[in-house]
């Protein structure tokens, strides 16, 4: 890929003095930052995490593939089915016949 079709993206999330900095290149996955300060702190630092992530791409731009096991076998559906056991009925109470 040419450096003309290249492109980069630079994310600022701001929350109080709490500053997170995302890069992306085109072909790369992201890399983050964080860091405490100013707006002006964090702008002066994104020449050095230009660097770190240019130096992380060339060593692995994208995360590895994860490999996702295959689903279980179907069971049989008397064996698949999953339900709560029904609550026990009330035992109906005994009637006692009176005896006068």
């Amino acid at each position: 890929m040419s450096d003309e079709t290249k492109q980069l993206k630079v994310i600022i999330t701001i929350q109080g003095t709490k500053v997170s900095v995302g890069i992306q290149q085109t072909g790369c996955d992201p890399v983050f930052f964080k860091k405490e300060g100013t707006l002006g702190d964090i702008l002066a630092a994104i020449p050095e995490y230009f660097l770190a992530a240019g130096q992380k791409w060339e060593t692995s731009p994208r995360y590895p593939k994860t490999e996702v096991p295959a689903p279980p076998p179907a069971a049989s559906a008397a064996t698949s089915v999953n339900r709560p056991a029904a609550a026990a009925a009330p035992a109906k109470a005994k009637i006692q016949t009176p005896m006068f």
